[in-house]
């Protein structure tokens, strides 16, 4: 849909596009659906597709002009619903991450901003718990009542967050921000056979005129703000994942056992890399060569890359705990030294 500075289905009001989304919401909730399992957020994106159906619901949309104030292009807008101009961002108990889908999309719907293309509403969908939603890090960006939040305070206090995001994004970063975000008041429903489960729903407008928004440094950052150099170090580290750049030659020389003995024996050893961050080499009975973790600074017994004993290199963004199959054996190495 490539609409010349002009928003499609403008004329059903923003109010009436909340209402039906919600309606939508409730469709599911209501209709025998169980809560979508963790790792499954697709599954969610087509729910709301189909009932949204009526409205010329697609999914993975990008609108023209997509990559303007990034880096790189991000991915397409989880699901929009042409005929009423609403564009949703979808997680899974990921409230951490509402800053980054609710600016994409939010500030969108300016149609003042010179898009080519705007939309009407912008929203954000997250299945999650009650306690989720009601716990301190989360009800920041899910309170009941209507908000406006200023960008660069927001990113001031949840710099952890912020960072992680950067990280994630692995290369795909903005260049810009609108200086403020206005929330909606948030709508839960329950899903009626597990109320423990919601989707929370909260619509976003994000000032997006020239005069409203502020620079961004290569990393993400507002130019005046202090962010340890490690966090930018990592953040690169991340974007060259994305771009294909070969890693595993940035890691310390994995050693092989001394002897047949050896293999036989969870063994594990602790070096540095070039950049001083510590990594755990853990052989597996009966393997030749390790499993490598790159260990978290702020809590070694979680990573935040692993290299499989077939060079296989998994980047989960946020540090994760360590398997439980290794997590004694780097634990007392941990302890030795």
């Amino acid at each position: 849909m490539t609409v010349s500075n002009t928003v499609v289905g403008r004329a059903r009001g923003p109010e009436s596009a909340t209402r039906i989304l919600n309606q939508a919401c409730r469709t599911i909730t209501q209709a025998g659906y169980r809560p979508v399992a963790a790792g499954k957020e697709r599954e969610l994106h087509e729910r709301l597709k189909e009932a949204l159906g009526d409205h010329d619901a697609v999914t993975e949309s990008r609108l023209a002009d997509h990559g303007c104030g990034w880096t790189r292009t991000p991915g397409g807008i989880d699901v929009v619903a042409r005929s009423l101009s609403l564009g949703i961002e979808v997680k899974l108990d990921k409230p951490d991450e509402l800053l980054w889908d609710a600016i994409k999309v939010g500030q969108r719907v300016d149609p003042g901003a010179g898009w080519d293309e705007a939309l009407g509403t912008a929203a954000v969908v997250d299945q999650m718990t009650v306690d989720r939603l009601h716990s301190p890090d989360a009800y920041m960006l899910w309170p009941a009542a209507p908000k406006t939040f200023d960008v660069r305070a927001l990113l001031d206090e949840r710099r952890r967050d912020w960072y992680w995001l950067m990280c994630g994004g692995r290369g795909v970063r903005p260049t810009n921000l609108p200086r403020y975000l206005r929330a909606s008041e948030t709508q839960v429903h329950p899903y009626q056979d597990n109320p423990a489960t919601v989707l929370a729903v909260r619509t976003f407008c994000a000032s997006s005129s020239a005069t409203e928004r502020f620079e961004l440094d290569e990393h993400g950052w507002p130019h005046d703000m202090e962010v340890p150099a490690e966090w930018r170090d990592r953040i690169d580290f991340c974007a060259t994942r994305k771009a294909g750049v070969e890693i595993v030659g940035r890691i310390p020389t994995r050693s092989k056992p001394m002897d047949e003995e050896d293999v036989q024996i969870r063994r594990t050893q602790l070096t540095k890399d070039e950049r001083t961050c510590k990594w755990a080499f853990v052989w597996a009975p009966g393997f030749e060569h390790p499993t490598s973790f790159r260990l978290s600074p702020e809590d070694p017994e979680r990573y935040d890359l692993r290299v499989s004993s077939n060079k296989a290199v998994t980047n989960p963004g946020a540090p994760k705990p360590l398997p439980a199959w290794c997590r004694s054996s780097v634990s007392q190495a941990l302890q030795a030294r």
